[in-house]
């Protein structure tokens, strides 16, 4: 995780990210129960424009997979990284012991369907090998300073997932 001094030359929304999710009973609490899924409300019903606080500080979207064992659409909003032309989203659960139920679903199911300020579309998820992760480890964390600190407080390998826009026409879920 960033040093305190270094914490002090990042941008005030970046602070306030890193001060917001740090504590344990965000992490396990209110970030996961109610955070995300106010947010996922939010931003289904405002087409990415809009979460709960307002207009998204960072990019964030929301993703709907397919579960693994029920075959149903599963919706969660997560902020994600713009790399390379892809969107990249990790799989950090707010530093919780297992990984996400959507990452699970990825695995099994790498067609999905995100919704963004940027629109609605397919995308077919990739996840990062570990050259990879290392190699986008640098941009994501600059974005989102806080799945830094969530590597030094799980054991948990963190997932990244580029997700690559699907042809319009294939069956993405």
């Amino acid at each position: 995780m960033a040093e305190p001094d270094a914490r002090a030359n990042l941008p005030w929304y970046k602070r306030l990210g890193l001060r917001v999710a740090t504590p344990r009973f965000v992490r396990k609490f209110l970030g996961p129960k109610v955070f995300a899924k106010a947010d996922r409300w939010m931003l289904e019903r405002t087409k990415g424009r809009l979460t709960v606080f307002g207009p998204p500080i960072f990019p964030t979207l929301v993703l709907t997979t397919t579960g693994r064992r029920s075959g149903e659409p599963r919706k969660v909003s997560l902020v994600y990284a713009p790399l390379d032309g892809a969107i990249h989203v990790v799989a950090s659960n707010w530093a919780r012991e297992h990984h996400p139920a959507w990452s699970e679903n990825l695995l099994a199911n790498p067609g999905a369907d995100v919704i963004s300020k940027e629109g609605s579309f397919p995308v077919r998820a990739h996840l990062l090998d570990a050259e990879e992760k290392k190699e986008a480890w640098p941009d994501l964390v600059e974005l989102m300073p806080q799945w830094d600190f969530y590597t030094t407080i799980t054991d948990r390998d963190l997932r990244v997932f580029r997700l690559d826009r699907a042809s319009e026409g294939a069956d993405a879920t």
